[in-house]
């Protein structure tokens, strides 16, 4: 019985946090990107402007805007509006997992790792009312076993427009 309740919580989790190479199109059906810049400075997590992008994770290398979070327990919040949110994350050998929250609902949590470093959009949520929301995400102190860290490198929260 708990390896059955166990392999239907695996399942759901899976069906929630799907990764995608781009935005989900059954979801963003005019999806905006939106750069992780917090209007002041988030304890626990750094905004770099021009962060280097390794060829593993696009065609060439390139300076792109990122928010970090390596700290476990740090809070940062994003102010939108809209049916749907989601992000865009590098996930690698140093990703950690987040925990994340909209309009205050359960925490959920979100595994970033992967074997090879790539860029990773995730739906957080979606079938939202179209109105202003919070979303809230923290680094987890918990991490997959294989990974070397528990990095964040939050690339983009995505809406729709």
């Amino acid at each position: 019985m708990k390896y059955l309740f166990g392999v239907l919580i695996g399942i759901l989790f899976v069906s929630f946090s799907f990764a995608q190479n781009k935005p989900d199109p059954n979801v963003f059906t005019r999806p905006v990107e939106i750069k992780p810049n917090p209007p002041k400075s988030v304890k626990g997590w750094t905004f770099i402007d021009n962060w280097t992008e390794s060829k593993a994770t696009s065609k060439k290398e390139q300076q792109v805007s990122v928010l970090i979070g390596e700290y476990p327990g740090q809070i940062i919040n994003f102010p939108f509006s809209g049916k749907a949110v989601g992000i865009a994350v590098f996930s690698d050998a140093d990703a950690g997992m987040i925990e994340y929250s909209v309009d205050e609902r359960d925490w959920q949590v979100l595994d970033l790792f992967s074997e090879t470093p790539e860029l990773k959009y995730f739906t957080l949520e979606a079938d939202l009312k179209g109105k202003k929301h919070m979303l809230q995400i923290r680094v987890s102190s918990d991490k997959n076993p294989n990974s070397k860290g528990q990095k964040c490198i939050l690339r983009y929260f995505v809406t729709n427009k």
